[in-house]
């Protein structure tokens, strides 16, 4: 028997999906959902390339009909492991979407909910179906903005379920009993920590596996399976936030939905560094800057891009929390495309030249013991030790090598020498 317990955020939630489901939404409504649709496939395509996702990918089994992802290849995953893995791509990029009222990249969660289920789907219905999730994520993740991040967890993983529930009960064209329990069921599979972000390749994973929470929630409850309808209230705000939301999920949005108040990123990275980098654009187009004599930027921001912020660049992923780095790329490349994360324009060396992993090439010694040694040997001598070193080339005995040197040097007295510590 189907029971809907007509009180409370869940069944809020449940008849806000069930009306967004059904309306008719205007062609520029829709345009907005394929702009945030088309640039989260495309943020996908650089998170893809991430050497976690391939291992998440093989862990996946393969089916002979299913759904692929980017770089996949010839291999296809059930719809909810498809969901896991573009979850992944797409949050990896540091390039999708987000939402300034709920502190969320709602993007990462619906956009592969979307993908998942739209098999057979039409269009009306995928549109309403990322409204929805849109909707449902922010609203929840709002009453706790920013407290959640204070308190150590992830905004976008912990709420990641409920956004992927609320997509996938759309879609699955679940009742409203359906609905609501898919949205309690989701709670049991919340979590995500701030602290992650530390080793930035595997944090995506929280919101990946969210995610294949959320899908797996909606179609537990389309089975048939409750979950508790005061999960919100007794289980998850308390946990999270320690108090009742605010604002309330039933408070209205910022602006009429969810993802029409929702941002797209010119540039990766997180978005507490987007409002410097874009100040000190406009600087460097006003004025001509020398990026060899900038001193110091002092640069005014808020508490929680001060709390996130990762002072140590180790990888791609430390650059994209660095705002030091993101402005001096930005002075001396021009730009901050993805490319400007690069390991390679900070600096990081595993293994300097010289090392055994990392060769001084041949020409290189050659080039260095003529310019040591070229103020006192002549040319012939050069020569000669170059030879009897040549193991290709040369069977001369060793004493010959110390010959060549002391026939050879023509300054005995060079114009400056090194002093000696006293």
């Amino acid at each position: 028997m189907k029971i809907v317990h007509e009180k409370g955020v869940a069944h809020y939630l449940a008849r806000l999906i069930r009306r967004i489901g059904s309306t008719a939404f205007s062609e520029a409504d829709r345009s907005v959902v394929r702009q945030h649709l088309l640039d989260a496939i495309g943020a996908a395509f650089i998170g893809f390339r991430s050497e976690t996702l391939a291992d998440l990918a093989k862990l996946c089994a393969k089916v002979k009909k299913g759904s692929a992802w980017p770089g996949s290849g010839p291999d296809r995953v059930n719809s909810i492991d498809a969901g896991m893995i573009w979850a992944f791509a797409i949050n990896a990029s540091v390039f999708e979407d987000g939402s300034r009222e709920g502190a969320c990249h709602p993007a990462a969660v619906v956009i592969p909910a979307l993908i998942a289920l739209s098999g057979g789907k039409s269009w009306e219905l995928i549109d309403n179906a990322a409204i929805a999730g849109y909707d449902v994520m922010v609203r929840l993740s709002r009453g706790g903005n920013p407290e959640f991040t204070r308190r150590g967890f992830h905004p976008t993983a912990i709420c990641a379920p409920f956004g992927a529930a609320a997509t996938a009960s759309v879609l699955l064209g679940h009742d409203l009993s359906m609905t609501q329990n898919a949205l309690c069921l989701a709670a049991l599979g919340s979590s995500g920590l701030m602290s992650s972000f530390k080793c930035g390749p595997t944090q995506p994973l929280q919101v990946a596996w969210a995610v294949r929470s959320g899908m797996v929630a909606a179609m537990m409850a389309g089975a048939g399976h409750p979950g508790y309808s005061q999960v919100f209230e007794e289980g998850f705000y308390p946990a999270y936030l320690g108090h009742d939301p605010d604002p309330p999920v039933d408070h209205p949005l910022e602006h009429e939905y969810a993802i029409k108040g929702s941002y797209l990123k010119p540039y990766p990275g997180c978005r507490h560094m987007h409002p410097s980098i874009d100040a000190f654009g406009q600087i460097l187009k006003e004025n001509r800057v020398d990026p060899a004599q900038i001193e110091k930027i002092d640069v005014g921001t808020y508490k929680i891009a001060v709390e996130t912020e990762i002072h140590t660049l180790k990888n791609r992923g430390d650059a994209y929390f660095n705002i030091p780095y993101a402005l001096a790329v930005r002075a001396i490349l021009g730009h901050n495309g993805w490319d400007a994360f690069d390991e390679k324009h900070y600096g990081k060396v595993d293994h300097p030249l010289g090392e055994p992993e990392n060769p001084l090439p041949a020409s290189a010694i050659r080039e260095k013991f003529r310019n040591l040694s070229g103020s006192f040997l002549s040319e012939k001598g050069m020569d000669g030790i170059e030879n009897i070193l040549d193991v290709s080339r040369s069977a001369e005995p060793a004493e010959s090598l110390f010959g060549v040197v002391s026939e050879n040097i023509i300054n005995q007295e060079p114009e400056a020498r090194i002093q000696e510590p006293e």
